[in-house]
């Protein structure tokens, strides 16, 4: 079966993740989202964070701009880097574009015998959901996943971690592997925390999730009008965001004497209880949470400002941005 033989090959038991694909801003979200699946790997397994670049500009993401698509990637490893340094430690980041130009050949042959055996039903099954069939471009990136699953399978054992974007297409790849006769790879759902500051359907994206590059008056501001309901657990974006922060460092409400005074959590579930007995008023969790998150931010913003390169990718970001815009 021809597949893409990788420098240096791939051994053993291999845990990977593939990244979101670009767009034009890095949500915080989606940074901690890949923490957590890395997080999930067993101790044993080799970790792997693969970046589909080609893909990305198959698929027109960022406008297939391959400084944007670059520069996006640039940032999310900029950011999990700085905020999970000794879990990206033992991470080999594979750039889908390197890998493929390390052997053309096989990795082509491998996507082109993955079209032969794959019907466009096959091909709708692995589309994300929500997603219909529009464009050739859709049919070309759903056979690149195959490509890329079918390198990974060189290895002896390979889990294929991912959010609700990349499991419909995961499994028709290891649907694929068996069919050709290779080992299929497990396929296990990890989704991203969610941390959208409103309601689906209510405001516009860049305003309601945190950003990678926000300043900390863009946090306080968002955080200040994020939905948060007095007493009101079940749907309280704050809260949640306690939950995915407490990993870092306890979490601190800060608080008038008359008021209860300072209160340090280290877990959500008593944060939530004094929340919902209104113990904890939302008018104290969100200076806390806005304080706390750029406090998460803070170490990196000095990167952010000062290399080159990130400096480059926001910028490239920011023109497609600019752009796109002026379409509308």
């Amino acid at each position: 079966v021809a597949r893409l033989q990788a420098p240096p090959p791939f051994s053993g038991n291999l845990f990977v993740v593939f990244a979101p694909l670009p767009n034009e801003y890095v949500h915080l979200e989606a940074v901690l989202g890949v923490i957590r699946r890395l997080q999930a790997a067993p101790a044993t397994a080799q970790k792997v964070l693969w970046l589909e670049d080609w893909t990305a500009g198959a698929l027109d993401c960022v406008g297939a701009s391959e400084a944007c698509i670059r520069g996006y990637y640039e940032l999310l490893l900029f950011g999990l880097r700085g905020l999970a340094p000794a879990l990206m430690e033992g991470v080999r980041v594979c750039w889908q574009g390197e890998l493929i130009l390390s052997g053309p050949s096989d990795y082509w042959i491998s996507v082109i015998n993955a079209g032969r055996n794959s019907s466009l039903e096959a091909v709708r099954s692995g589309l994300a959901p929500g997603e219909t069939l529009e464009y050739a471009s859709q049919v070309f990136g759903a056979l690149m996943q195959i490509g890329d699953v079918m390198a990974l399978t060189a290895a002896s054992e390979v889990t294929l971690c991912c959010d609700e974007r990349h499991e419909n297409g995961h499994r028709m790849a290891a649907k694929v592997c068996e069919e050709f006769g290779v080992k299929p790879p497990m396929v296990q759902r990890v989704d991203p925390p969610a941390l959208r500051l409103l309601a689906p359907g209510e405001g516009a994206e860049v305003d309601v999730n945190v950003l990678l590059t926000d300043k900390e008056v863009e946090v306080n501001k968002k955080i200040k009008k994020s939905f948060c309901m007095p007493q009101h657990t079940e749907f309280c974006p704050p809260i949640a965001w306690v939950g995915e922060l407490l990993p870092f460092s306890p979490f601190t409400v800060s608080r008038k004497p008359d008021n209860g005074g300072d209160k340090t959590y280290t877990d959500v579930a008593g944060l939530t209880e004094d929340f919902a007995s209104g113990a904890l008023h939302p008018g104290d969790l969100k200076p806390s949470l806005s304080k706390a998150v750029n406090a998460l931010l803070e170490p990196l913003r000095e990167g952010l400002a000062k290399q080159e390169a990130l400096k480059k990718a926001q910028k490239d970001l920011e023109a497609h941005i600019k752009a796109q815009a002026k379409k509308k």
